[in-house]
């Protein structure tokens, strides 16, 4: 038994030291959620670009929703509504007013904590970023838009992932309801950003609309249950409230398969790798 378990671990080991060699190397696990811990390696041509404006803002903000050192705070920010329409905002503002607090010897224990890490958050990405054209996650071949097609038939841009949004039914509504919602779209640009201290990779992607409801609905499932989605109608990237950001970690790969009676339409087909193979402790199979 004692040799069984050696070999078991001594094989999850290898597989994860030539994982990090070759990303096409099989890649053994014991659970699913260990497959996160597997670090991402950016390949490919890559070139420094200065971000605009609205792209370091759109980012700022994404990272701040999506960092744990900021539940806390975005709990606090609901609770005292301030006349700040976005987080990044609220977040420098009440920096200042915790400093100004402490000068004036109130008690600001009711406040959480801001440490250095959230300081480095709050303070924001630099404006130049490396992009890349090419990365391997958790056994998945990334590559942007741009190149799919050129040289090869293969398409690797496909992303998908499902977030946690609320909705209403209508403009007028106030009562907002919250429901998890698929995203499909296509990957534009790998950005690795630069917070002086750290780097964060992040995906840029065009997502199509995900509208199940109405008289025009843009995602909808075939007669035999698998889910198409309309190509032609992305959502919009020119706004600050817009989000095209996000983490490699929250996103699977997908293919896009046209629709041959409709080429507005295309069939979403999710990728699983075949090198991805999940061991449970508690399995019979032999090693």
């Amino acid at each position: 038994m004692a040799e069984g378990h050696l070999h078991r671990e001594a094989m999850f080991f290898c597989s994860t030291i030539l994982a990090q060699i070759d990303p096409t190397s099989p890649l053994l696990f014991q659970e699913p959620d260990d497959a996160a811990e597997i670090p991402l390696k950016l390949i490919g041509a890559c070139t420094r670009r200065t971000l605009s404006l609205m792209e370091v803002n759109q980012i700022h903000n994404f990272v701040l929703h999506n960092s744990v050192l900021m539940e806390s705070w975005i709990e606090c920010s609901r609770r005292r509504p301030a006349p700040f329409p976005h987080l990044r905002d609220y977040m420098r503002n009440m920096q200042i007013q915790l400093v100004e607090k402490c000068a004036a010897g109130e008690d600001i224990s009711q406040y959480p904590a801001i440490d250095e890490d959230l300081r480095i958050f709050i303070r924001g990405p630099t404006t130049t970023a490396t992009s890349y054209n090419q990365c391997w996650h958790n056994g998945r071949h990334f590559r942007v838009r741009h190149l799919d097609g050129k040289k090869t038939g293969t398409t690797d841009c496909g992303v998908m992932g499902t977030w946690t949004q609320d909705f209403r039914s209508s403009g007028h509504d106030q009562n907002l309801e919250r429901a998890s919602m698929a995203y499909y779209g296509r990957l534009e640009e790998i950005l690795e950003m630069d917070f002086l201290d750290f780097t964060q990779v992040l995906f840029s992607c065009r997502w199509y609309r995900s509208q199940v409801r109405g008289t025009r609905p843009t995602l909808e499932m075939d007669e035999s249950g698998i889910q198409r989605v309309k190509t032609t109608q992305t959502l919009p990237i020119g706004r600050l409230s817009d989000e095209p950001f996000c983490y490699p970690s929250l996103v699977e790969q997908c293919f896009y398969v046209e629709c041959s009676h409709d080429v507005d339409w295309s069939f979403v087909i999710p990728y699983i790798p075949r090198e991805r193979q999940f061991v449970g402790s508690d399995s019979s199979a032999a090693i």
